[in-house]
C-alpha cells in the first residue's frame, strides 16, 4: 500500500508552508508592480470623484467577500481540525501503536510466531501477535470515517497473515518429518517430541543458533526412539544436514515469502500511519516536531 499522493503533499506542504506563503505573497506583490507600471502612461477621462466613489464602492465590495470567505474558511478549518484530531486518536493512533507491538515481538521476541491472535487476550510466556485494533474499528462507525486506501491496506494486511498461518503448520510438519527422515538415515531412529518441528522452525530459517545447539535440547536418549545417544560430533553433523535439507523445502520457502510479505505490508501501514498522525499533529494542534 503506498501513501496517496494528497497525504504526502499536505504533508510537505505543513512542514514548509512558510516557504510557499512567502513566495505567494511576493508573486503577488510583483504582479501588482508589474500592473502599476503597465497601466501608468493609459490616461482615462474620469474625474475623481468619480475614482473616489468607485474605489469605496470596490473596497467594500472586497472587504465583504473576504470578511465572508474568513468566516467560512474559519468555520470550516474548525471543522476539519475537530474531524482530524478526532480520527487521530481514536483511529490512527490504536492502530499504529498495536502495529508497532506487533513489530517489535517479531524483531526482538518472537520472529516465525506459533500462532497469531486477532483478538486481545491474555500474553502467554513468549508474546505472540495480537491483532485487534482493526477488527474493532471495521465492527462500528469509525469505518465510515476510515480513509478507503487505509482500509484496504489493512485487509491485505490480513490476507498476508493468514497466508503466513495457513503455511506454517505445513512447514512445521515437512520440517519434523525431514529431520526424523535424516535421523533414521543416519542413526536408524527417530525423535518422538510432537511438536518439534514448531520448536525449531524459526532457529532453522534464521540459522541464529551456534553449530552444534540447534537440536541439543530435543535429541537426547529419552526423546528417541531407540533411546540411542547422540554425540557431540553427530549433533553437529546433524545440524549441518537439517539447517540443508530443510532450507530446500518448498513449504519452508513458501512460508519465508508470506512472512516477508507480512511484515512489508506491516511497514507499509506503520509508515502510513505515522505521516497521518505527525500531519494532524502538525496542522492542526500545532505541534513542533522539534520539541
Amino acid at each position: 500500500m503506498r501513501k496517496p499522493m494528497k497525504v504526502k503533499f499536505d504533508y510537505f506542504f505543513e512542514r514548509h508552508k512558510i516557504i510557499f506563503y512567502t513566495v505567494s505573497i511576493l508573486l503577488f506583490v510583483s504582479l501588482i508592480i508589474y500592473g502599476y507600471f503597465l497601466f501608468k502612461g493609459v490616461n482615462l477621462k474620469v474625474s475623481p470623484s468619480m475614482v473616489g466613489v468607485i474605489g469605496a464602492v470596490i473596497g467594500a465590495i472586497v472587504a465583504g467577500v473576504l470578511a465572508l470567505f474568513g468566516s467560512i474558511y474559519v468555520h470550516n478549518n474548525q471543522m476539519k481540525s475537530k474531524s482530524a484530531i478526532f480520527r487521530k486518536n481514536v483511529i490512527y493512533k490504536p492502530l499504529y501503536d498495536e502495529l508497532i507491538e506487533i513489530k517489535n515481538i517479531l524483531k526482538e521476541k518472537n520472529p516465525y510466531p506459533t500462532y497469531v491472535t486477532f483478538s486481545k487476550g491474555q500474553q502467554t510466556l513468549t508474546p505472540h501477535p495480537q491483532f485487534s485494533a482493526w477488527g474493532r474499528i471495521k465492527n462500528d462507525s469509525r469505518l465510515i470515517q476510515t480513509p478507503q486506501y487505509l482500509a484496504d491496506g489493512f485487509e491485505k494486511l490480513y490476507e498476508a497473515v493468514y497466508e503466513y498461518l495457513n503455511g506454517f503448520s505445513d512447514a512445521c510438519t515437512d520440517i519434523q518429518d525431514k529431520i526424523n527422515e535424516i535421523l533414521f538415515e543416519k542413526h536408524n531412529t527417530k525423535c518422538t517430541i510432537q511438536n518439534l518441528g514448531s520448536a525449531v522452525i524459526s532457529d532453522i530459517i534464521l540459522k541464529k543458533k551456534p553449530r552444534g545447539t540447534l537440536l541439543k535440547d530435543y535429541i537426547d536418549p529419552y526423546a528417541l526412539e531407540s533411546r540411542k545417544s547422540i554425540t557431540d560430533d553427530e549433533l553437529l553433523e546433524l545440524d549441518d544436514l537439517v539447517y540443508e535439507e530443510c532450507h530446500r523445502l518448498e513449504s519452508v520457502k513458501r512460508l519465508i515469502v508470506s512472512y516477508n510479505k507480512w511484515l512489508d505490508k506491516q511497514d507499509e501501514l506503520i509508515t502510513t500511519l505515522r505521516t497521518l498522525i505527525k500531519l494532524i499533529s502538525i496542522k492542526y494542534e500545532k505541534h513542533s516536531e522539534k520539541y
